[in-house]
């Protein structure tokens, strides 16, 4: 046994049996060696709240001292008139510390109802080009227009609209903790393909009108299938990275 900074130290550990010392390589602390107190605690029965079963506030007044005797194992109190010396290096007692008002930085009702508003108008601007340019994609204005091009930036534009729900989704609507992780996720998810199928398509057309442009007055012929590749090969590439990044480090709601 020796003697450390913070009390006796025993090495080995007591066989129940017989109280023997085992010769092992534990060691641990001796029960009579260290010495427990807890200064300025008071009697606060006024302060008791019997219908939340916990006191109110703590008081910081006073010189009661309570202390663990450990050769008896049992706590002991006793009163000195020594006044509290205060972490200021003071005797004057300092204000009750009021609790601490924690800012959550939670979304706004109205800033939510003004992006939901905009995401609502959207999609529904989205939904309604679409249909329209399904129902008129044999009129000759919307041919000229290429109809798979303009139906791709519906789809694109619709998703990107979309990912504003999620993104307004936090503490001050759910506190389920796998809704809040999924909606940080699906945020990433909808606005990122969505700008690729926005882009793509933007892309492919021009690409498309340059083809034909530049061919002069020799007859060419673009097919959908050429231009789309870009599509194909974005969506793939940028599916991917997502994919990845889901399965290593997916964002989650702190």
């Amino acid at each position: 046994d020796f003697l450390s900074a913070s009390g006796e130290v025993v090495i080995g550990s007591k066989n129940p049996a017989d109280g023997s010392r085992n010769q092992d390589s534990t060691f641990s602390r001796n029960e009579t060696s260290t010495y427990f107190v807890v200064a300025n605690i008071l009697e606060t029965e006024a302060q008791y709240d019997m219908s939340a079963s916990a006191y109110k506030d703590i008081t910081l007044q006073g010189q009661n001292h309570i202390y663990f005797d450990a050769l008896s194992g049992d706590w002991k109190s006793f009163t000195t008139t020594r006044k509290f010396e205060y972490a200021d290096k003071s005797f004057i007692k300092p204000f009750q510390i009021p609790q601490e008002d924690e800012n959550m930085n939670l979304i706004k009702l109205g800033i939510r109802t003004y992006c939901f508003t905009l995401s609502l108008l959207a999609i529904t601007a989205s939904i309604g080009f679409l249909v329209y340019t399904i129902r008129m994609r044999n009129a000759r204005y919307i041919k000229l227009a290429q109809p798979p091009f303009l139906v791709m930036i519906c789809v694109g534009t619709f998703l990107m609209a979309s990912a504003i729900f999620p993104f307004s989704i936090d503490e001050g609507i759910t506190e389920n903790q796998m809704v809040l992780d999924a909606s940080c996720s699906m945020s990433a998810w909808l606005f990122s393909l969505g700008l690729t199928i926005t882009f793509a398509a933007l892309f492919s057309k021009l690409w498309r009108a340059n083809q034909i442009q530049g061919a002069g007055f020799r007859r060419v012929k673009v097919q959908i299938s050429d231009v789309l590749k870009p599509l194909f090969i974005l969506l793939i590439s940028n599916t991917s990275i997502l994919s990845v990044w889901q399965v290593i480090g997916a964002l989650k709601w702190e």
